[in-house]
This record gives C-alpha cells, structure tokens and sequence, in this order.
C-alpha cells in the first residue's frame, strides 16, 4: 500500500490536454492509483465545484474536491471551507476589468455570473460545460451583501495575455494582502481570491478533514496557482509544460501533459513503490 494517502490534481493543463480532453491512459491512471493504491484523489482546480464533480465522474472516481483555486473544499454535499470576498473587493474588481478591457466573472458556491454572453463566456461555458447566470453585477451584489453569502472570487478574462498579466502586477499593489490575493491561474486568466487563500488553503483544509499530513500528500500541476499546493504537500510534481518557475518548486518534473504526463508520474512514482 502507499504511503500517500491524497493526490491532489490540477485540471487545465494537467490532468487536461491542449484540447480540455482526459486521455485514456491518464484516466486509467489515476483510476489505478485510487482502486488499486488506495489513495484518495481529490481534484483541486480554480473550476466550479459542479465541474469538478462532472470530472470526477468522467474519470470514475469518488472523493473531495478543491473548487475555486482553493477557497471552497466539499465532500460531496458537505462543505468543508468556504472563503469569500468582500463586496468592495469585488466591486473595485470589475471596475477595474470595465476600465481596461477586460471581462470580468463572479463566482460563488455551485454557480458563475457574467454581465454579458461575449467570447470569454462563450469560452468559459465551453470549458465548464456549465452555463453562467447573466445578471447585473451591481444588483447582485448588493442582494449578496444583504444575505451576507458573498462570493469566492472574481475571475477577470482576456485574449490579450498582456491586459491579464498588467492587471496581475496593478491589482497585487491596488489590494492589500487582507483584502484580497490576486493570482495567475493561466495566460489569459486573474483571480481575485479571499485574502491568504490558494490551492494550499484547500489541501490543508483535506489533510486536516482526513487526518493525514504533508508528506502523505501528492500534488500534481503546471502553473503558478499550484504553488500554493507544492508548498504544502509532501511531494509535488509539474508538468513538463509548466513554466520554469513552477518546475524549479517542484520535487520531479514528469511529461507534458499533451504526451500524458499525469499518467507517466503515477506510474513512474506510485507503481513500485512499497
């Protein structure tokens, strides 16, 4: 039997191909590792919880879930951890994203909130599989903010790769670090997180809720919102198509995840070990 206990998984970019597909031989993989390793696997993604939940079934496994890049954990219909932001936060956020071109989403426990349908959303719902709610941001969120049930995040979206990584250095100096974490989920991605929140919020939240610690913890990923989850697992892994940065964290580099590096790392890590 291993002695890992958890593996946690990034989506987009990892368990994912270049075309948001699970490769059979990763999906035999990480099946392998929780029917015949025991191990529990828990998808850890800045996704939806519904997504994740659509993923698990896709794969055909069971176990918790890490939502939101961190900020939200449940076990089937129980919440373990929900972290939000304040309305101003938000508020200022899509300011922001009005100002300088970019779109802005809201995201609150199992649903997503656009103010348009435009090509980002277009492309998120393609990516999720799960249609977002159009809504006025300024009414919903002052209807949130009197059911004091606030979001987890915002998430501002563009093609243009330079209006997101702008946007990343302006608003890391606009919020202070308990009013918000902003954090590069993708080229094209800016998440507006609760304060002291990443992936590692959410993996320590499961070590605690299965009574396991950091070095029975596997974490896989390829970008910088999975450092949070290296940093507080026992063995992290990037993928080979990760940027330097990210592999330089990590405790192995495996394969791309176009030539099925999620699989190549169970198996070359988990197969014969005793």
């Amino acid at each position: 039997m291993s002695h890992f206990k958890l593996l946690c998984l990034d989506i987009d970019g990892t368990l994912h191909d270049s075309q948001h597909i699970i490769t059979p031989a990763v999906r035999t993989a990480v099946r392998w590792a929780r029917e015949k390793k025991n191990i529990i696997v828990a998808l850890t993604s800045g996704r939806i919880p519904s997504n994740l939940a659509m993923e698990q079934k896709e794969l055909g496994i069971d176990g918790p879930l890490v939502s939101y890049g961190g900020a939200y954990v449940s076990d089937g219909e129980q919440v373990l951890l929900s972290r939000t932001i304040s309305p101003s936060v938000a508020r200022r956020s899509i300011a922001y994203a009005h100002e300088k071109g970019l779109t802005a989403f809201l995201y609150r426990g199992a649903c997503w909130y656009a103010e348009k349908r435009d090509w980002c959303y277009d492309y998120a719902e393609h990516v999720t599989r799960i249609p977002g709610k159009i809504v006025n941001f300024d009414s919903i969120l002052e209807q949130w903010e009197l059911e004091d049930h606030l979001p987890n995040k915002v998430l501002l979206m563009s093609l243009d790769t330079s209006l997101v990584s702008t946007g990343f250095s302006e608003l890391s100096l606009e919020f202070t670090e308990d009013e918000a974490f902003p954090m590069l989920s993708g080229p094209r991605y800016l998440e507006i997180m609760p304060p002291h929140t990443d992936k590692g919020t959410g993996v320590r939240r499961l070590m605690e809720y299965l009574g396991i610690n950091s070095p029975q913890v596997m974490s896989i990923g390829d970008y910088y919102n999975d450092l949070g989850m290296f940093r507080d697992s026992g063995f992290a892994v990037a993928m080979g198509n990760a940027p330097q940065e990210v592999k330089d964290a990590a405790d192995y580099v495996t394969a791309s995840n176009d030539d099925d590096g999620v699989a190549a790392a169970i198996m070359k890590l988990l197969l014969d070990e005793k």
